[in-house]
């Protein structure tokens, strides 16, 4: 049985199992790079809900002002519950270092340079060493604890975004390895390798993404619905550049927005910690009283702004459902966080924000983060797919067959011209001309056809002598 099947429909196309196991020769879609960053980006995600309980908590001056030292010993000996809360905080953190280094060896090693892989890597790598400085400058200028300054809150508006981005190098990271492969991917991926196809779409009718058949349906404007910008571009992107550049500018918009939410999610969250309220009434009175915190104050920005940008993602959302592929998978989950993150922020509100709800919703909020880059990135790529699919092939001019060296123009009959058409063995005593036999000729002939009962009397009339 050959390793390396020559249709892409003599594959048992049913299940993610198939791809998973890795039969018939394929490679598996998660390998075990794919697995590792996967696993860096899941353990990324629990360091971050706990150091925003490091914050909630008011454990961050655990260590006092010391860093990398806690309270100037390596291991503290005689740790208080708020010292081992910052200190276990630390220790996950330099984790992360070791980790995303070891993750840019192994990239290095397997990728070529120049590789998405292997650039996600890397910037991984340069927001970890950042986030560990803004974390140590927290701590050495004392912006922890009970601090009401507002370079606090810039502070950790920094720390946040600086956190964003890591996650979005990681998730690029975890992508780019096929962590997040489907069986859609899986096969896009097999018929790359066999040469039949770089992209799937998820027409109706097709299980688990797939087509039918090895040859897509021609959906009548000369293009098969593989190669079809409406099957593989959502955004309706990719049919023209102006539209390509649209939907840049679409998926840029929600990204910055989202960034945006986030920053003043971590100002109101601040504000809670600090100013904790007493009831529902009072904490909105706090909110519009000119003579609160500028923290509360700037509290009610975050649940208008979170209207304005949720409605917008989910408009994204839409537009992505709307093609196939991948980005349709992204673009569904994010819908259900958007509405998941929506109704735990009205309970955040109406609980007043208490410490295990405040963890739930930033980590849901950290996994709307992760969906939206990879809708994004999945777009692009879905994009950029159809885009190449549909541009026209430039016509080829038939391939002249080598001729030697002769007259600039044909003859009329090759044998007019035998002694001068490069061809030397024709010349002299093979040299014939093409002229209409004469009536004594064509009697002569005739009769000893006749005589030998071979072809017709006829036979030189066509011209042939």
């Amino acid at each position: 049985m050959s390793s390396e099947p020559t249709s892409i429909a003599s594959i048992p196309l049913g299940t993610h199992d198939f791809w998973s196991r890795g039969r018939l020769g394929y490679h598996r879609p998660v390998t075990g790079l794919a697995r590792y960053c996967r696993f860096l980006l899941a353990y990324n995600l629990a360091v971050i809900v706990w150091g925003a309980y490091v914050r909630a908590s008011g454990s961050g001056a655990g260590c006092g002002s010391h860093w990398p030292s806690c309270n100037g010993e390596a291991v503290p000996l005689a740790p208080s519950a708020a010292t081992l809360v910052e200190y276990s905080h630390r220790l996950s953190s330099g984790l992360v270092v070791v980790l995303v280094a070891f993750l840019v060896a192994w990239t290095i090693r397997v990728r070529p340079p120049g590789h998405r892989l292997r650039r996600a890597a890397v910037l991984s790598l340069v927001f970890t060493l950042t986030e560990a400085g803004v974390g140590a400058g927290l701590v050495l200028f004392k912006l922890v604890a009970h601090d009401e300054s507002l370079a606090r809150a810039f502070a950790i508006s920094a720390h946040l975004l600086n956190t964003l981005l890591l996650l979005a190098a990681l998730t690029l990271a975890a992508q780019a390895a096929g962590a997040f492969r489907s069986a859609a991917a899986g096969a896009a991926s097999v018929a790359a390798a066999a040469g039949t196809a770089t992209r799937f779409p998820e027409p109706e009718g097709a299980v688990g993404g797939l087509p039918d058949a090895a040859t897509p349906p021609d959906l009548g404007n000369g293009l098969p619905a593989a190669a079809s910008p409406d099957a593989t571009a959502p955004l309706r992107a990719g049919s023209s550049s102006e539209s390509g550049r649209w939907t840049g500018w679409a998926l840029t918009l929600g990204l910055a927005g989202t960034m945006a939410l986030a920053v003043t999610g971590a100002v109101a969250a601040l504000g809670d910690t600090l100013f904790p309220a007493p009831s529902l009434q009072q904490g909105l009175a706090q909110d519009l009283s000119s003579a609160s915190h500028l923290l509360l104050r700037l509290r009610s920005i975050h649940p208008l702004l979170a209207i304005v940008v949720g409605i917008y993602l989910l408009y994204l959302c839409r537009e992505a459902m709307t093609g196939g592929g991948q980005a349709r998978c992204w673009g569904v989950r994010l819908r259900f966080l958007l509405l998941g993150q929506g109704a735990l922020g009205l309970l955040n509100i109406a609980l007043l924000a208490p410490v295990w709800l405040q963890l739930t919703h930033l980590l849901v909020a950290d996994l709307v983060w992760i969906a939206l880059v990879l809708l994004a990135v999945e777009t692009l790529e879905d994009n950029a797919a159809a885009a190449t699919s549909a541009s026209p092939m430039p016509a080829r001019a038939p391939a002249e067959m080598p001729r030697k060296a002769g007259p600039s123009s044909p003859p009329e009959n090759i044998l007019d011209s035998v002694e001068d058409s490069g061809y030397p063995e024709l010349n002299g005593a093979q040299r014939f001309r093409h002229r209409e036999p004469s009536e004594a000729e064509k009697a002569e002939s005739g009769r000893a056809c006749s005589a030998s009962g071979s072809l017709p009397g006829n036979y030189l009339s066509s011209g042939e002598w």
